[in-house]
Order: structure tokens, then C-alpha cells, then sequence
């Protein structure tokens, strides 16, 4: 939103419509990652009974959504947070919870 508001470009329509399909490519792209990916990584993490890699890994797909966010425009913090939202909705969010 900060983009439309500070824009000088008269043609809000075609940053808004932009901004639109970025937010819907992110969301999509996130929510299948999350869906179908996260459990089954976490199911091969599971199996190496290392709690420095099952640690890292929840670290590196936060770090990853941010910036899959930033590449999309959004800020770092959104990717976390949605990020955060996929993870818990996991199997292993009490798992996570503990370490």
C-alpha cells in the first residue's frame, strides 16, 4: 500500500492490479509449499533424530518465506509471519514449540 499512496504515477489502476497478482502468486505459491511440502520435510527431519537440523530447517523456511516475500515486494515480515502460520498448522508444531 505504501507504493500506491507514494506513487506519482497516475496509472494507480495498473500498480494496484500488479500489487494485486503479486499478493495471489505469493499466497498461492506459500500455501502449497506449506500444504504439501512442510510435513513430508519434516517427516525426513524427523527421522535423523538431530535436533540442530530440525532447528536449522524451521529457521531456514521462515528466513525462505521472507525473502520469497521481499522477491514478491511485500516486507520480510509478512513472509515470517506467514511463514509461522504454515508451521503451525503442522503435526510437529508442538515439537517445534519445545525446542
Amino acid at each position: 500500500l505504501v507504493d500506491i499512496f507514494s506513487s506519482n504515477n497516475q496509472n494507480i489502476e495498473k500498480l494496484l492490479f500488479t500489487t494485486l497478482i503479486s499478493a495471489l502468486i505469493l499466497i498461492t505459491l506459500l500455501f502449497f509449499i506449506g500444504k504439501y511440502l512442510v510435513d513430508r520435510i519434516f517427516r525426513l527431519i524427523i527421522h535423523t533424530s538431530s535436533q540442530e537440523i530440525f532447528i536449522s530447517t524451521v529457521l531456514f523456511m521462515v528466513i525462505g518465506a521472507s525473502f520469497l516475500a521481499n522477491y514478491f515486494g511485500f516486507s520480510y515480515s509478512l513472509g515470517a509471519f506467514i511463514a509461522g502460520a504454515l508451521i503451525a498448522e503442522t503435526k510437529y508444531k508442538h515439537k517445534i514449540e519445545a525446542d
